[in-house]
């Protein structure tokens, strides 16, 4: 793996309160911190894609940024890793 830069990835479900779904996905998808926010049916209602250096940057996305979120019901975190 030398030379290879390596990031951290996670996908966070985000189940919002009723009516707040628009605001948020204008919200996350304006954030540079945001790599990807999708509307979603189910049990969730926005599945968004992080990417950062390391698990402690996916921390304070989520706490800083994605918790603050008027409306959020709860989230699910998914940490990404990949099988060799």
């Amino acid at each position: 793996m030398r030379g290879k830069v390596m990031s951290t990835s996670a996908f966070v479900l985000v189940e919002m309160a009723p009516g707040k779904v628009r605001d948020a996905l204008r919200i996350l998808k304006g954030n540079p911190n945001i790599k990807v926010a999708t509307a979603v049916a189910g049990a969730y209602d926005i599945v968004v894609t992080l990417e950062a250096d390391n698990h402690n940057a996916i921390s304070k996305i989520i706490t800083d940024e994605v918790h603050e979120l008027e409306g959020l019901v709860k989230t699910t975190t998914l940490i990404a890793f990949e099988i060799e």
